[in-house]
């Protein structure tokens, strides 16, 4: 078996809010985006260059080693084709100018182990067998998730074989919403996409938009918001989007999100944030122009009455 790893070295710093919000056009190819928060190196639009972020070195020979020690545990003749996925599963170190970085791409290691070893079906004693002896194997650092994730690859591949339709949607939701928890996206959008109710569909898409806006991840958050199926579930998403601009203070993204919320009731809520964010800054003519796009005249009123107050005090 030859599996061809290398020692390279990941920085840690305290600027994570940067790599969050810059995680599509990174050069390192990221695990989770909650790893983001202790490695990685990432090209950043905010500091307009390459950053790099450490953390220790990565032991190469224990990746190495967690490969050989899963191959081994496989029965040769009974899961020939998975251990030969194995033997293939090759690393290569890239060193990216100007400045030489020189990158792992844990990621794709960790995805072509995911799909050796997706086919041991929890279904049947002798998988469920090897699986337990697989995650009695002691993980390397960042592949600590892995055996979680792999439990939910295999019960996708079991979903998709489900012959009732509600049964099948039901499970593919509850996998969307496992993957959401261990940020898992790219994958939460392939079992979205799997999910022919509408409603159920857009309840997938939305946890990852309600995610990532939680780390301020909008324009990828933006992505997957445009392609709900349902309005009022797309309307909601938006939202969500547009108060993570207004709590980064890029209230210009936040009015232009809002602009494309299609429920008047999520609108106005966000135009209702501008307004009074504005207002606090003191800035009243922004905050009086933004308040009077609210089409509720109640609170539209009552928002230009504080901001009348707060200019005269």
């Amino acid at each position: 078996m030859s599996v061809q790893l290398h020692n390279t070295q990941i920085t840690n710093e305290t600027n994570i809010q940067d790599l969050y919000r810059d995680a599509n056009t990174s050069i390192f190819d990221f695990l989770d985006l909650t790893s983001l928060a202790r490695f990685g190196t990432a090209s950043s639009k905010t500091l307009k260059d390459v950053t790099e972020y450490k953390i220790q070195t990565i032991n190469s020979k224990k990746i190495e080693s967690f490969i050989e020690a899963l191959h081994a545990a496989l029965d040769p003749t009974i899961y020939g084709k998975e251990r030969q996925m194995l033997e293939k599963i090759s690393v290569q170190v890239k060193e990216i100018p100007p400045r030489e970085l020189t990158l792992l791409k844990v990621k794709g290691i960790k995805n072509s182990i995911l799909e050796a070893l997706k086919s041991l079906d929890r279904q049947s004693f002798l998988n469920r067998q090897s699986l337990e002896i697989l995650k009695s194997i002691q993980t390397p650092m960042l592949f600590e998730n892995l055996f979680e994730v792999l439990e939910i690859y295999i019960d996708l591949e079991a979903a998709k074989l489900t012959r009732y339709e509600n049964y099948r949607n039901e499970s593919l939701t509850n996998i969307a919403k496992a993957l959401c928890t261990i940020h898992e996206y790219d994958k939460v959008r392939e079992v979205a996409d799997l999910i022919s109710d509408k409603n159920l569909k857009s309840f997938a898409l939305r946890l990852i938009v309600e995610t990532l806006a939680k780390v301020t991840e909008c324009d990828r958050a933006l992505e997957f918001a445009n392609v709900i199926p349902d309005e009022y579930s797309r309307s909601i998403a938006l939202e969500k989007i547009a108060n993570a601009f207004c709590k980064a203070n890029e209230y210009d993204s936040a009015l232009k999100i809002a602009n494309q919320i299609s429920h008047s009731y999520n609108k106005n809520r966000v135009f209702k944030k501008i307004a009074e964010a504005f207002c606090e800054a003191k800035e009243y003519d922004k905050a009086s122009k933004i308040a009077n796009l609210i089409t509720v005249e109640e609170v539209r009123s009552e928002i230009l009455y504080e901001i009348e107050i707060s200019r005269r005090i």
